[in-house]
């Protein structure tokens, strides 16, 4: 295959953009987490132990609305995962050990368990089980969250903190829904909110682990409807994703990564309308990608190269752990999990949107056009199949990759069965804005 030097021009040009992109990018992550570990643990102290308390009442993993019986059955759909929630306080609490905050840093180590405790009995005492239990390397992670968790614990507790999540939460799911009508359509700003009914605003805000890869989801999907420069221009387009695939890797803990990836790429592939492709929805995957596996890796490089700990090593055993290569859990087992555990609510949602494009789909033309979009929704499918592990025993926090599902599903019925409405959408509306 030749490449005409147009060709070559326009890939090296998305090369070097990309390198110079990752190297800033990780720059300033490094930069970032190595200034909050200088933080004075003094200055959480108070909030850390009333955020522990609170964790503790809540118990091993509180289900919201259990008591006014909600439909979540056994499955734990609603449920917060103190446990996890625990961890991020104890990461936050490692800063105590700030003689040096570089490797503090690098290496986040947390105190282990053992016998019957529970991450939130040992933020309760954390300096006394520094002392008993010994610590725990988990510097596989950048646990970029801690940028504005230490921050927060020093003014508010965890309690306040979920109020504010709410607010921000809302804020953004507002902003995206009037710039959903404005930029697209009406029926795209309702069936983004009909999607985020199912357990978004039940319990997102209230965890801190799950807000994380929301926020980064939410707030690259308002960039996307604010500026149109970065939807039409291919450059623009691969570092957005790259840099929205790293940020991804710097702040989630493994548990719902493809979230910032499905919404965005569903907004970016409804405003390009008439000129979306496979292969460009494709090429934005590799970019999200790379931003996630090159931002992630490097963790684990300066982490070597600064403690001496084997990282890389460490890393890649964890993630043949969560990839299931040296278990038998088949990947048929793990698909049947996690179609009989997904909530009733987008079972019912799937089944009327299959319906619907069968009873009233005669434009083959549209359906052609926006095969696209079953294209993203099979994509948290493969995702959780392929880390078979994660998925078998973690499904009550994984299950969210399947918004992406929902949502790209829904947006096919109504594009595929509204042919002439949607093309003539918002070529006027998107020649407005920045």
């Amino acid at each position: 295959m030749i490449i005409n030097k147009e060709g070559q021009k326009k890939a090296i040009t998305a090369f070097t953009s990309l390198l110079a992109t990752f190297v800033v990018v990780v720059g300033i992550g490094f930069a970032m987490i190595y200034g909050v570990h200088l933080v004075p643990f003094e200055k959480i102290k108070d909030n850390v132990e009333k955020s522990a308390e609170k964790l503790h009442q809540e118990g091993y993993y509180d289900i919201f609305y259990y008591d006014y019986h909600w439909p979540i059955g056994e499955y734990m759909q609603y449920a917060l995962d103190g446990w996890t929630d625990a961890i991020m306080i104890m990461e936050a609490a490692n800063i105590e050990e700030n003689s040096d905050a570089l490797t503090t840093a690098m290496l986040n180590k947390r105190i282990c368990l053992e016998d019957d405790q529970t991450p939130y009995d040992i933020v309760a005492d954390y300096p006394h089980y520094r002392e008993k239990n010994g610590t725990y390397v988990y510097g596989r992670y950048w646990h970029g969250y801690l940028v504005t968790l230490i921050p927060a614990l020093t003014i508010m507790d965890l309690t306040q903190i979920r109020w504010l999540n709410f607010i921000l939460f809302s804020l953004l799911i507002v902003a995206i829904s009037y710039y959903s009508y404005k930029r697209l359509h009406l029926a795209t700003a309702v069936l983004f909110l009909l999607t985020l009914l199912m357990g978004v605003f039940l319990v997102v805000p209230y965890s801190m682990q799950f807000s994380s890869v929301f926020y980064v989801s939410l707030s690259a999907t308002l960039c996307l409807l604010l500026f149109k420069k970065i939807w039409q221009r291919p450059i623009w387009s691969f570092v957005f994703f790259f840099i929205v695939g790293a940020l991804t890797s710097y702040v989630d803990l493994l548990t719902a990564p493809l979230i910032t990836l499905g919404f965005p790429l569903i907004y970016y592939g409804l405003l390009k309308n008439e000129d979306v492709s496979l292969k460009d929805i494709i090429l934005q995957c590799v970019m999200w990608s790379l931003g996630y596996l090159m931002m992630w890796s490097a963790k684990w490089g300066i982490a070597y190269l600064i403690t001496g700990f084997d990282m890389i090593g460490n890393a890649v055993e964890e993630v043949n752990v969560r990839l299931g290569t040296n278990d038998d859990t088949s990947v048929f087992k793990v698909f049947g999990r996690v179609i009989m555990r997904m909530p009733t609510q987008m079972k019912y949602l799937f089944m009327m949107a299959l319906a619907y494009w069968i009873g009233a789909s005669k434009q083959r033309e549209q359906v052609s056009k926006n095969l696209w979009l079953m294209f993203v929704a099979l994509m948290p499918i493969v995702w959780l199949c392929l880390l078979k592990n994660h998925t078998y025993y973690h499904l009550f926090m994984t299950w969210r990759n399947l918004y992406i599902s929902v949502f790209a599903v829904l947006m096919f019925a109504y594009r595929s069965t509204n042919g002439d409405c949607i093309s003539s959408i918002g070529n006027s509306k998107n020649t407005n804005y920045e």
